[in-house]
């Protein structure tokens, strides 16, 4: 494949598998805004609409399922959540004129639309169905990990699927992971480990995955290939009038529990669930009292909410009017509760959240209670939206029953809610915006180089360059501009390339890091080594610096490592190259366990199961030789450097000294100082994630001591701040580098020319000094 074609090929690009719809099957009830995303959801065939509470989803997933019907002559099913089905076939189709079946098991299903609840999929053959909809799909997360892969599975070979659900949970990404993978996007695994990196410090905040800065653009791009988000129509550029929600007050009433723990004079915050728990039951008459003053003082409608069966007991005792479903309730009481209350037959409905908080259309009511505090904000927030969705007339009013010992989950549910606010304006902002402009991945055509050191065969792309009297650096794509240096042009190479797919540096498809598989990042690679294989003098060499990589229960299925050293020997062999040796540097365990937080390096897992104990991971200078036989033989000298001063180990410069030699001849190199590295941080941006871990000076001066010589050329396509520069420079070499990324591009000019600037000082004498 051709170098170009293949970086088009990384473009994470979607083909869609389903038809243009005619204008007379869509229904004439739909908004513009609707009937613009039933048409894309259609043409794409396999679609996700997070669009927000009182939007339409219902009707557009009706017509949708209406077309697919008419497109393909065979019967479509709905899934929807417990009481939200019969709320579709009772409700829902009668409004909309479209005919919807209820279905119990697989002998009801009829040649049209046929729904039925989660929970009895396993009474249907889903192989007769031509497409499917999820109805309320983010309640796939609240699935066991069994019952969510039946579903994928079940559905994975079905032609045309559709998930339909408000804005996604704001803490938890995977969510969309859930969506990507049933649609048959990409697996879930391959999204978190695309687009996001595990953080420890997010971790703590139960955010597991952090979307990787030079991600952004990327991620959001993708998503508008298979799905739409929207708060208003505004979001999609029609217009948004009336799609304002009403004022929604939220109040807080605590409740005194009078409970100190021994040894304490006040009342404490619950620290654990044991304790909330405790809390709870003790202060469970006092709550119920507070919501009876609530409800039974008026004579509106009231959606109340609870967490335990104690209190939806007491609760339909001490509330006028009350009706309570439990979840051991019939299926039949549950759902016709649900439309009763809808319909206003049914003053105060008492149930928990997992079974009336998600999908259902209660905007006759505006009073919701919540009788007690509840961990998840999700369950909360959708709650919430039963009442205060498009289509709500009044105020809605919600009120939180809480212990004063729940301060910390009270203040952990203010929290996320912000952060859902927060991440809706981004949403918004970015899918707008990728709507609008696609992303610009920074590549200037059109800036032409002229090297010094060589002359080009033919003009090549850079975005910059800077030369100097002895290097000459370029800003692009190393797999292009390397095709300018000359065949058997380049003495000695040494650089760590990017340890596959472990970070990501740039948007840039270019970016030799930014891959989704080991195999994408070895057909990346081969297009730079067979250009290493040419440029490089016969029988001389190449060194890589790598490790191997961690092998993650999310992107691997396991825990584990990944032997990406022996990746790298096979790919350079390919290209035609001998392995000519390798050397182990140690690295210290503590450091790395301190930084990655790997199990198999934490002490406590010596007493939970020491069979996931392991050892640090090594670095590894692995050296390749070009075939041929060398013209120029090589003749090392060995020095070691300190500081500013570079001091022969023996008083003939040209000879080896055997005390520095055993060292540099060990296969493991235990004496390179971590911390003798170039000033990184000059080098950062503010996208950078995590920080920059440049090599180590000392282990490019070895390199180029043993396999080059004073006025030859080194080479290096990943050249990041310039460390292999400086060093080329300092110890008399001249150098030629590349670098994609800008701001290391920046770094690396400024730290070159310091090189040549004390390499010019060093020369001068007292004399000339005065």
């Amino acid at each position: 494949m051709d170098y170009l074609d293949f970086i088009d090929s990384k473009t994470k690009t979607l083909e869609p598998v389903g038809f243009d719809v005619p204008s007379e099957w869509l229904h004439p009830s739909l908004f513009d805004y609707q009937e613009h995303i039933v048409r894309m959801a259609l043409a794409k065939g396999r679609f996700a609409v997070f669009a927000n509470t009182g939007l339409g989803k219902s009707l557009m997933q009706l017509v949708w399922a209406d077309c697919v019907v008419k497109h393909t002559g065979k019967p479509i099913l709905i899934l929807a959540p417990l009481g939200v089905a019969r709320q579709t076939a009772n409700t829902e189709s009668v409004k909309w004129g479209i005919p919807v079946t209820y279905c119990l098991s697989g002998e009801d299903v009829t040649d049209g639309i046929n729904v039925t609840n989660y929970e009895r999929l396993g009474n249907f053959d889903t192989s007769i169905f031509s497409g499917i909809v999820l109805d309320e799909s983010s309640i796939l997360k609240s699935f066991s990990g069994t019952t969510k892969q039946l579903l994928i599975e079940q559905f994975s070979r079905t032609e045309y699927r559709l998930c339909c659900s408000a804005t996604p949970s704001p803490n938890d990404y995977t969510e969309l992971g859930n969506h990507a993978e049933f649609l048959g996007v990409m697996l879930q695994a391959e999204m978190l480990a695309t687009f996001f990196v595990r953080d420890g410090k997010a971790a703590m905040a139960e955010k597991l995955w952090t979307l990787k800065k030079y991600g952004k653009v990327a991620f959001w791009e993708w998503l508008t290939q298979w799905s739409c988000m929207l708060q208003s129509p505004a979001d999609l550029g029609f217009n948004g009038d009336g799609f304002e929600l009403p004022p929604l007050y939220q109040h807080e009433i605590k409740v005194i529990s009078g409970i100190t723990r021994d040894g304490e004079i006040f009342t404490m915050e619950a620290t654990g669930v044991t304790e909330q728990r405790e809390a709870k039951k003790s202060t469970l008459a006092l709550r119920v009292a507070e919501v009876a003053k609530l409800v039974n003082n008026s004579d509106e409608q009231w959606l109340v909410f609870c967490d335990l069966n104690a209190e939806s007991e007491a609760l339909k005792k001490a509330l006028n009017g009350a009706v309570e479903v439990r979840g051991s309730d019939k299926e039949d009481h549950k759902s016709n509760s649900a439309i009763d209350f809808a319909e206003g037959h049914i003053r105060v409905l008492v149930s928990k959240p997992s079974i009336f908080g998600f999908g259902l259309n209660f905007q006759n009511c505006h009073n919701i209670v919540f009788v007690g505090l509840n961990n998840s904000f999700e369950m909360v927030y959708q709650s919430i939206r039963r009442c205060w969705r498009y289509g709500q007339k009044s105020r809605v009013n919600s009120y939180m029953i809480c212990v004063d010992t729940e301060g910390r989950v009270l203040a952990n549910l203010k929290r996320k809610q912000k952060d859902f606010e927060t991440m809706q304006r981004e949403i918004t902002a970015h899918m707008k915006a990728v709507q609008e402009d696609k992303r610009n991945n920074g590549y200037n055509p059109e800036v032409i180089m002229t090297p010094k050191l060589f002359q080009p065969k033919e003009e090549i792309r850079v975005i910059d360059e800077c030369h100097g009297d002895d290097f000459n650096i370029f800003r692009g794509d190393s797999c292009e501009v390397i095709k300018s240096i000359p065949d058997n042009w380049i003495d000695y190479s040494v650089f760590s390339p990017p340890f596959s797919n472990l970070f990501v540096y740039t948007d840039s498809d270019r970016d030799m890091g930014n891959v989704t598989s080991e195999e994408q990042f070895g057909e990346h690679y081969n297009y730079l080594s067979e250009q290493l294989f040419r440029i490089i003098k016969p029988g001389r060499l190449v060194s890589i610096h790598c490790q191997d990589l961690l092998a993650t229960k999310a992107w691997d299925g396991y825990i584990g490592l990944k032997d990406f050293s022996c990746q790298i020997v096979r790919l350079m062999e390919h290209a035609g190259f001998y392995f000519h040796s390798r050397v182990t540097i140690w690295k210290d365990p503590v450091v790395a366990m301190q930084r990655t937080k790997a199990i198999s390096l934490l002490h406590k897992q010596l007493k939970k199961d020491s069979a996931m104990s392991g050892a640090g991971l090594a670095d590894y200078l692995i050296t390749f030789r070009k075939p041929g036989v060398n013209k120029v033989p090589v003749e090392g000298i060995l020095t070691e450097y300190y500081g500013e001063n570079t001091l022969p180990f023996s008083s003939d410069p040209n000879s080896k000294s055997i005390e520095i030699w055993q060292r540099y001849a060990s296969p493991i190199w235990m004496d390179i100082r971590q911390n003798d590295t170039l000033n990184f941080r000059e080098g950062k941006d503010d996208d950078d994630l995590k920080h920059i871990c440049p090599l180590q000076l000392d282990v490019v001066r070895r390199g180029l001591q043993l396999w080059s010589m004073p006025g030859e050329i080194v080479f290096s396509p990943f050249l990041g701040i310039g460390t292999e520069g400086y060093v080329s420079l300092e110890q008399k070499r001249k150098f030629i580098g590349i670098e994609l990324k800008g701001s290391y591009f920046e770094c690396a000019k400024q730290n070159l020319r310091l090189a040549e600037h004390q390499g010019k000082c060093e020369q001068l004498s007292l004399l000339d000094l005065a």
